[in-house]
């Protein structure tokens, strides 16, 4: 049944007349809630009745449904309230089918998906009355957008073809890979991207081209998949330009493999933390901006939402910086002063970190530009102050130290003593001038066994669920995407010590 060819009029245009007993069950068990809407020729708009499904699926009452001042529902997310006002407008206007997709915080804080469509009627009073469904498309939409993340993640090019050879569907990495716009391929035969295509099931290696006439090596595999009947190929392959000019080095190229493979399934997992902290993120910042809005607030309180909120900003930039380092998304890299971002990070750390633990900054230098992002530097800061409270039980002293190290300074703390494993600040480029970062805490310090490893993805001393093993291997990616280097140095009992440097913008 098509939802566009259903249109639901309740006896009589009074605003409490609901939909007929056996139609709002009906709708209730494939997970539909019934609305009327209204709106007066002045714009006010009401919803002054919902079914009983709505307590079921939402786990609100229908007085709970409130309007902010421009006429759009509360408990929708922020981010879609303008949209779905607009498609009400226009449908006010038109007089046409209200088609309605949004997402909408629950009673439990959640994020859910609906989707439906009202059907307007004009009264001869000028008002304009909307009797509608939405149905739940939660489980639906986060299927799909896991569905879309893993595709989109993989470095490996997807394509779904036909029986014909002709591209019905394709990844991000192969509109990378062949240089063109994702919304191209679709349509178009495979034949044009690779020369006498072999779409037998098995692995193939032949030659791709790309627009400007490039060519280049492409490895794929074929297999078959039947839908709906349907014969479909599934194609997945890579450019092995690289691979083929260093075939003889067969163990630096299973080392590159391995590698890839362990970078995918990390951006993997961090796109799915970062799908659901952003499902966290957006009832917690709603809420309080509604808060600071709303509700009459003292100074202080006041100050404390702002807070909030500034922390809720930052942790939704830092989730998509997290996520852009996993797929090795290119972060524009801009001067950045990194005196007041320490500065504003240590009055951060010291609202937000236990009382026992004590923050002392030592910021030497008025100035100290770099080329940066200024969301990878929080987070970086983040992470390892996280780390300190972790290893301290939330008692001690967390030190911040920014300098600018003399030529001295800098060439004692690169230097190699020939043991290993070897200084990882000995790889920064000779000739710059760098600036230095160091955090200090007064934890138990790290074992020697285990100091080698903790820039490892996933290696994690933390116990089963408490840790991810992400956050330094995070760190190091972000600083080395900056030119710098970081190094931990530790003695057991005497705290740990993470140096970080980062080249000065000339």
């Amino acid at each position: 049944m098509h939802r566009s060819s259903i249109q639901f009029h309740p006896g009589g245009d009074d605003a409490t007349s609901p939909f007929c007993t056996v139609a709002t069950r009906l709708l209730a068990d494939i997970g539909c809630i019934g609305l009327r809407r209204h709106m007066t020729p002045e714009g006010e708009i009401t919803y002054p009745w919902f079914s009983e499904a709505l307590h079921r699926i939402l786990g609100f009452q229908s007085d709970q449904m409130t309007v902010n001042a421009k006429g759009a529902l509360n408990p929708i997310h922020w981010a879609d309230r303008d949209d779905h006002l607009r498609e009400i407008l226009k449908s006010a206007a038109s007089l046409h089918p209200c088609h309605e997709s949004f997402r909408i915080i629950d009673a439990q804080g959640e994020t859910r998906w609906l989707t439906g469509t009202s059907y307007p009627r004009q009264l001869p009073d000028g008002r304009v009355i909307w009797d509608g469904v939405w149905m739940d498309d939660t489980l639906l939409q986060r299927a799909q957008d896991q569905h879309e993340m893993l595709m989109d993640a993989a470095e490996d090019c997807i394509f779904i073809l036909d029986g014909d050879g002709v591209i019905t569907w394709a990844n991000a990495a192969a509109a990378n890979c062949f240089r063109q716009e994702a919304d191209h391929l679709p349509g178009h035969p495979f034949g044009e991207l690779v020369e006498t295509p072999d779409l037998r099931p098995g692995s193939h290696e032949l030659s791709a081209r790309r627009p400007n006439g490039e060519t280049f090596p492409f490895q794929m595999t074929v297999s078959e998949m039947r839908r709906d009947g349907k014969l479909n190929l599934i194609v997945i392959g890579r450019d092995i330009t690289e691979a083929t000019r260093i075939r003889q080095e067969r163990r630096h190229l299973e080392l590159l493999l391995l590698e890839s493979q362990k970078l995918e399934a990390l951006g993997r997992l961090a796109g799915g933390i970062a799908h659901e902290l952003n499902n966290m993120l957006g009832p917690i910042l709603m809420g309080a901006e509604m808060v600071a809005r709303t509700a009459p607030l003292d100074q202080r309180n006041a100050e404390r939402v702002q807070r909030i909120i500034d922390a809720a900003k930052n942790s939704r930039d830092i989730v998509r910086s997290i996520l852009a380092y996993c797929r090795k998304e290119a972060k524009t890299l801009v001067p950045l002063d990194m005196v007041p971002l320490a500065q504003d990070f240590a009055a951060m750390a010291e609202s937000v970190l236990p009382a026992a633990i004590k923050v002392v900054r030592h910021i030497r230098t008025d100035r100290a530009v770099i080329m940066g992002d200024s969301g990878q530097l929080r987070q970086v800061l983040l992470n390892l102050a996280n780390n300190a409270r972790d290893a301290m039980n939330g008692e001690g002293t967390l030190t911040l130290e920014l300098s600018l190290p003399s030529d001295g300074e800098l060439a004692a703390l690169v230097a190699d003593d020939g043991k290993t494993p070897i200084n990882p600040l000995s790889d920064i480029t000779p000739g710059y001038r760098y600036l230095l970062l160091r955090i200090t805490d007064t934890g138990p310090g790290i074992p020697p066994q285990l100091a080698a490893k903790i820039f490892d993805p996933f290696f994690t001393t933390k116990p089963v669920g408490q840790g991810t093993g992400l956050g330094l291997s995070v760190v190091q990616g972000i600083i080395k995407g900056m030119a710098g280097s970081i190094a931990a140095r530790s003695r057991p009992g005497e705290g740990a010590t993470f140096d970080i440097l980062l080249p000065l913008a000339e």
